[in-house]
C-alpha cells in the first residue's frame, strides 16, 4: 500500500515548499528508513541562493543524512529494525563495468540523489540496502549525517595513493571538506599539517582544532608531499606547482575554475597532479568507521540544528541563511 510523507521541495531559487511524496513497502534488497538528520552542505546552499545547478526544480533536497530503520525487503540480512544508519546516497545501474570494478560513484547512469531524483528531507524514504550501513557503536545520529562529507574527503586522500606516515601535507581550504581531509591525514599519521584559507574565521577555527593555518598569500616554510586543493579559487589550483616538494601530488578536490599553470616548475619538480569525484562505497564504509574512533575530530563540524518545520518559514530564508554562517547546520527531522 502507498503511503504519504512530508516532504521540503526545492522548487526554484529562495523558495522552499512542504509536499507529499508517496512511499511505497521496500521491495527485494531495499530498505525503508526514518530520517534522523540531514546536513546541508554548499551545493545546496548555491542552488537555493540562484546560483548554476543541477538541481531539478521542483526536488526534494539534502544528501547527507543519517536514519533509523524500519522495516527491510527479501534478502536483506545485515540490517534490523531499529538500527541508526548512515547512507550513502550513490544511485548507479550496479551492472556496468564502473559499476562491477567498486566505482559506482563513475557510473554513466547514476543518478543525483537530492538535484536530479528526491533527496532526503522527507520524514521516509526507500534506499537500496546495499548502500545503507549501521553507525559504530558510540556515533551519535546526528554524527551519522556526517558520513557523506567524510566519504568525499576520504576519497580525495584516497586518490593520493601514498601512505602518509611522517609526511607533509598541506591544504587549500579550510571549509568542511578541507578541515575533513585535515582530520583523515592527522588519522593516519601524516607528520605537518597545514590549512590555506583566507578567511580568517575558517582559520581561526582550524587552529582551534589544532591544526596549522596561514593565509594563501603567505609562503609555507615548508612544501608539500601531497597537496590537497579543497577549494575553487583560481588562484589555488595556479600555487599547486609552487606549493608541492620534488615527487609531490596535487588532488584536485571538488569544482574547479579555469586558470593558467606553470607545468614547467611541475615538470622540474616531477609532480603529479590527480583529481577527486565524490566517492565509493568502500570510502563511506572507512568514513562511517572513522566517525567510531575516539577522537576523531568530525563532530565538530556541527555547528547548529534545526527543527524540520522551520524549513518552512518564510521559504526557508531563516534556515540557509544560518546555513550560511556555520560549517554544518543539521536539520532534525
Amino acid at each position: 500500500m502507498t503511503d504519504t510523507v512530508k516532504s521540503a521541495a526545492m522548487t526554484a531559487p529562495y523558495q522552499i515548499r512542504a509536499v507529499e511524496r508517496d512511499i511505497k513497502p521496500p521491495d527485494r534488497g531495499e530498505v525503508e528508513l526514518r530520517v534522523g538528520y540531514v546536513g546541508i552542505c554548499g551545493t545546496d546552499l548555491h542552488t537555493y541562493l540562484g546560483g548554476a545547478s543541477i538541481f531539478e526544480f521542483p526536488v526534494v533536497f539534502g544528501h547527507e543524512f543519517s536514519a533509523q530503520v524500519l522495516r527491510c525487503g527479501a534478502d536483506v540480512d545485515h540490517l534490523q529494525q531499529g538500527q541508526w544508519v548512515g547512507v550513502a546516497p550513490l544511485l548507479s545501474c550496479g551492472d556496468c563495468s564502473f559499476c562491477s570494478t567498486g566505482n559506482n560513484h563513475l557510473c554513466k547512469q547514476r543518478i543525483i540523489f537530492g538535484a536530479v531524483v528526491d533527496g532526503a528531507l522527507r520524514e521516509r524514504l526507500i534506499m537500496p540496502a546495499e548502500v545503507v550501513f549501521q553507525l559504530p557503536a558510540g556515533v551519535s545520529p546526528a554524527q551519522g549525517a556526517l558520513g557523506e562529507p567524510l566519504a568525499v574527503a576520504v576519497h580525495a586522500v584516497n586518490q593520493s595513493k601514498r601512505n602518509l606516515e611522517r609526511t607533509n601535507i598541506i591544504i587549500s581550504g579550510a571549509g568542511a571538506i578541507g578541515l575533513l581531509i585535515a582530520m583523515v591525514v592527522e588519522q593516519r599519521g601524516a607528520n605537518q599539517i597545514l590549512l590555506l584559507d583566507v578567511d580568517e574565521k575558517r582559520r581561526l577555527f582550524a587552529q582551534e582544532l589544532g591544526f596549522q593555518t596561514a593565509h594563501p598569500k603567505e609562503a609555507p616554510s615548508s612544501t608539500a608531499d601531497c597537496l590537497f586543493i579543497a577549494t575553487g579559487a583560481a588562484e589555488a589550483i595556479a600555487a599547486i606547482p609552487e606549493l608541492l616538494s620534488p615527487l609531490g601530488v596535487g588532488v584536485i578536490v571538488g569544482i574547479i575554475h579555469e586558470t593558467e599553470l606553470d607545468w614547467i616548475q611541475l615538470l622540474f619538480k616531477e609532480g603529479s597532479i590527480t583529481t577527486s569525484r565524490y566517492f565509493t562505497l568502500r570510502d563511506y564504509q572507512e568514513a562511517i568507521q572513522l566517525l567510531g574512533i575516539s577522537g576523531f575530530k568530525a563532530k565538530s563540524l556541527i555547528q547548529g540544528q534545526v527543527a524540520f518545520a522551520e524549513l518552512f518559514v518564510n521559504d526557508g530564508k531563516k534556515v540557509m541563511s544560518q546555513a550560511q554562517q556555520v560549517l554544518r547546520l543539521l536539520i532534525k527531522m
